[in-house]
């Protein structure tokens, strides 16, 4: 009986002839006694709802109650291409319920929200660029961490978006029809604000 043994140590091979046959022939077919499987090099798929969940939690660093958060999931969006993709005319329209005074009402994106997501468009852009590459992929944006994205943040406001794109002001948002709470949100008009304007026969 022979046997042969890899280099390793880890696999042993037995030669042994098939019963019946010529000794002096190897059997066409040797079977290992022990398999080792190749550690995994690949980190498993990454798909763009896991890519959003990164940059909401670790990037934006955002609450789980955020308004920017509760918008985007009321929206439908849930992947990091649909954030990338969305017009400022799109943004202005994310909204979210909360109740005020007991009454469900809609709350909008803030200036500094929709700003937000602005620049994360312009840093996925330049992200991509210094990369060599037309766009991030799934895997890239988990890389990102809240202390690049800072200091691209910090570039974004000395340098903002072209004047084409329009502002976005509470003003371009139309309340819903006869709906009063609607209209204080409009405006910024707090429950205490109102109270204080009642008392004063000012309304």
């Amino acid at each position: 009986m022979a046997s042969v043994t890899s280099d390793s140590g880890m696999v042993s091979l037995s030669l042994s002839p098939v019963p019946d046959s010529d000794p002096g022939l190897v059997p066409a077919i040797a079977t290992p006694s022990l398999v080792v499987s190749p550690p995994a090099t690949t980190l498993p798929g990454v798909d763009s709802t896991h890519a959003l969940t990164h940059v909401l939690d670790r990037v934006l660093s955002l609450k789980k109650d955020s308004g920017l958060r509760q918008a985007l999931s009321n929206g439908g969006y849930y992947k990091i291409y649909q954030v990338l993709g969305m017009s400022a005319n799109t943004m202005a329209t994310l909204s979210h319920k909360a109740k005020v005074a007991g009454v469900n009402v809609n709350i909008y994106l803030l200036q500094s929200e929709e700003e937000l997501l602005l620049a994360l468009q312009g840093f996925a852009r330049f992200k991509a660029n210094q990369l060599s590459q037309t766009a991030l992929s799934n895997g890239d944006w988990l890389q990102v961490t809240e202390e690049e994205f800072a200091i691209y943040m910090a570039s974004f406001h000395l340098n903002p978006p072209p004047t084409s794109i329009p502002p976005v002001t509470p003003m371009h948002r139309r309340p819903g029809k006869n709906n009063f709470f609607d209209i204080l949100t409009l405006y910024n008009i707090t429950v205490r604000q109102l109270n204080f304007l009642l008392n004063a026969e000012i309304l």
